[in-house]
């Protein structure tokens, strides 16, 4: 009885090891090189954020994400990520800075840790376009004269396409546009009206803001 047990043994053993050899090993397929990657959007979210979209591939373990400045040849490593992420916001840092007003190109390229295989990439990528967010205004004197007339000058800021004058009077809350005026621009003379009047003994304040029409 027992020799019995142990030829069937022999024989399930011999079974199971055939077919084994018939199954292809994961490892082959595992290892092959992964299929090129095709970029589903790249966007900005706000004024210093880039998300980058893409589609899986087969036989990729990592996923890695390029940038570069348009214009400029050499692309720059921004991040590899594992294959179960198919998007990466890139965020405006030191290394890897985003300047308002300027265009830049992202592609990605995946990789195969077991065979040691990258798939080929689109090297023309995709491009986006930064917002150009205005700087801050410096408002550098307030004349009034005896005619009722208020002249405002500032400092020039950068990515400005215009400028708006607001104004109130000292202790309100709620600010009143004056005037729109040109970038070129860096003073406005403010003259009393019945939209924005100035009556005489009465106190105002007065503000700048620089916008740009590019990025609104």
């Amino acid at each position: 009885m027992l020799k019995k047990i142990k030829s069937h043994l022999a024989i399930l053993l011999m079974l199971a090891l055939a077919f084994t050899l018939l199954i292809p090993a994961p490892v082959q397929a595992a290892s092959k090189a992964p299929a090129k990657v095709t970029i589903a959007s790249v966007k900005t979210s706000g004024t210093n954020k880039v998300v980058v979209k893409w589609r899986k591939v087969k036989y990729a373990t990592n996923y890695r994400i390029y940038w570069k400045q348009a214009g400029t040849k050499k692309w720059r490593t921004l991040a590899t990520v594992k294959s179960n992420r198919t998007s990466y916001t890139h965020k405006s840092n030191s290394k890897a800075k985003l300047i308002g007003g300027k265009k830049y190109v992202y592609t990605v390229r995946a990789y195969n840790r077991y065979g040691r295989k990258w798939g080929a990439y689109n090297s023309k990528g995709k491009t986006v376009t930064i917002p150009a967010v205005p700087g801050k205004v410096n408002i550098t004197q307030t004349n009034a004269t005896s005619n009722r007339k208020v002249t405002i000058t500032w400092d020039k800021t950068s990515n400005a396409t215009s400028y708006c004058v607001f104004y109130k009077k000292s202790g309100a809350k709620k600010w009143i546009t004056v005037a729109n005026v040109s970038a070129s621009k860096n003073s406005y003379t403010h003259s009393n009206n019945k939209k924005t009047p100035l009556a005489a003994g009465s106190k105002y304040v007065y503000t700048v803001r620089a916008y740009n029409k590019s990025s609104k």
